[in-house]
């Protein structure tokens, strides 16, 4: 496993326990998710959910360049993710199928 991956994970777990999440780790997770928003901006290429996250987050911005755009989606999406990995914060429900 990468040092990022074990350093996501700390951060998945620190939310999960209510923490609040240091400025200096945002930040890093901003640094580093701007360049894969840019390359989805940019080619349509990524990871299926970073894809559809910019899809669909695309049209409710300003027009602007990817070099631009890119580091504001890459805040959003920060917002996001802590907002929904915190304590006590919507989740949402499973989907049960009968019959299968």
């Amino acid at each position: 496993m990468s040092t990022w991956d074990q350093s996501l994970q700390a951060l998945t777990a620190q939310m999960r326990r209510g923490q609040a999440v240091p400025p200096p780790v945002r930040a890093e997770l901003e640094e580093r998710l701007t360049p894969l928003i840019r390359c989805v901006l940019r080619s349509g290429a990524g990871a299926p959910a970073l894809v559809q996250w910019v899809r669909r987050t695309l049209p409710h911005l300003p027009a602007a360049e990817p070099d631009q755009t890119a580091p504001r989606m890459a805040r959003l999406l920060c917002a996001e993710l802590f907002c929904r990995g915190a304590p006590g914060a919507a989740r949402p429900a499973a989907e049960t199928v009968v019959g299968v």
